[in-house]
């Protein structure tokens, strides 16, 4: 047993024997006494496996709402289904295979050469409201990707990575976690990729065969809709094809504007406005390249975002009006953390909007930051993000792209 789960003070609770199997309106679902997995086939993608524990005899699962996907539904297709006396083989979108042993339920995947994408070793594992899963993984693999990493390496193999962001100052090698943590690794065996995003928001670990080799552990401290583990794995088996299924799955960014692919010219701030000026004229000057300068938080008043400095920048649109005329465009930073002050209108709004982030209880979650004390808009919720975006005006409109 991994000693993930050994750690615990509750006993695991692992899939059972499967009891029933039958085609469900978007996938097959596969029963035992402890559980129910839903599997179904995503177009563009391959799997998706979907887990959720109890004893209740489950004919259907609730709407996936995903933060990793987006609101928009997957489109799902048909698998093809073939029942044997110790396994069920379901045949998904981009030449996936999936089996389910039925004594008791562990799950596999291949792609369409045969190759292992995925093997359940204790499979899915559930501890009070953690989840679990434990995998295995081959000597022959390397894996890559996790989200923001500061490793000497891009293979992440024989370490332990938490997923929960932070604003880390000063990092050093194998500090971790930093600013951007993703449960997604891409896995390459003998030059044959593939992917597996666990989608799931809450704060989880994943341990690349550290503690216990020849495994991998997910595990959560819950999961989305009440508690499923759910996972996606992504077929190959060239590493583009993974990256463009999973950027399929999780969005793309737009092409960004031609002048962005320039060089472009950032420090800690430029104060006053003055010194930002005389920064772009020596660019010129020089005969240097640079499509566009970059002002971080010295060019707000009192560091509220959206705001301006009265001293620093007294009058903005006709410094970046004369900074345009030399060819450059003006990125400024936008912090998300709102100064609590009853006086400034982005709080007074995020108030009346119920934008800002809470704590269980419902009380304000507050923290400080370069403003002082701070609460920060709850970007899960459409009409914040609408919100938020609408307020980019104050420096649009000033002229900062």
């Amino acid at each position: 047993m991994h000693p993930s789960l050994r750690a615990q003070s509750q006993a695991p609770l692992f899939l059972t024997d499967v009891r029933s199997s039958e085609r469900v309106a978007t996938g097959v679902l596969i029963r035992t006494s402890t559980g129910s997995a839903l599997i179904e086939s995503v177009a563009g993608v391959g799997a998706r496996i979907r887990i959720r524990f109890g004893n209740a005899i489950l004919t259907s699962f609730p709407t996936p709402r995903s933060l990793a996907t987006g609101d928009a539904p997957q489109k799902l297709l048909p698998l093809s289904l073939r029942e044997h006396a110790d396994t069920i083989v379901l045949g998904a979108a981009e030449g996936i295979e999936v089996r389910a042993t039925r004594h008791p339920l562990r799950i596999s995947v291949r792609d369409s050469l045969g190759h292992d994408l995925l093997r359940d070793s204790y499979g899915a594992v559930a501890l009070g409201s953690r989840l679990a899963h434990n995998t295995l993984s081959s000597p022959a693999t390397r894996y890559y990707a996790l989200g923001e990493q500061p490793a000497p390496t891009l293979i992440r193999n024989g370490a332990a990575y938490p997923f929960w962001n932070t604003d880390h100052f000063n990092y050093e090698p194998l500090s971790t976690p930093i600013y951007s943590t993703i449960p997604f690794y891409i896995a390459i065996t003998n030059g044959t990729a593939s992917g597996v995003l666990y989608d799931n928001p809450f704060r989880g670990e994943m341990d690349l065969a550290q503690r216990l080799p020849g495994s991998i552990a997910y595990s959560a401290d819950g999961g989305p809709d009440d508690g499923e583990l759910r996972y996606y794995v992504i077929a190959g088996p060239s590493l583009d094809r993974v990256l463009s299924r999973y950027t399929r799955l999780t969005g793309r960014m737009p092409l960004p504007p031609r002048w962005a692919l320039g060089y472009q010219q950032s420090r800690y701030s430029y104060t006053p406005d003055s010194m930002l000026t005389n920064v772009a004229r020596e660019f010129r000057a020089r005969d240097i390249p640079a499509d566009a300068l970059y002002l971080d938080i010295g060019y707000m008043n009192g560091y509220r975002v959206f705001t301006w400095s009265p001293s620093a920048f007294p009058q903005p649109k006709r410094t970046l009006d004369s900074l345009a005329s030399l060819g450059f465009k003006v990125v400024t930073i936008i912090d998300p953390g709102v100064k609590v002050d009853s006086a400034y209108p982005i709080y007074q709004q995020g108030l009346a909007q119920h934008a800002f982030l809470t704590t269980p209880g419902g009380a304000p979650a507050l923290g400080t930051v370069w403003p002082g004390v701070a609460a920060y808009p709850d970007f899960s919720k459409q009409s914040v993000r609408a919100w938020w975006g609408a307020a980019q005006a104050a420096v649009v409109d000033m002229g900062v792209r």
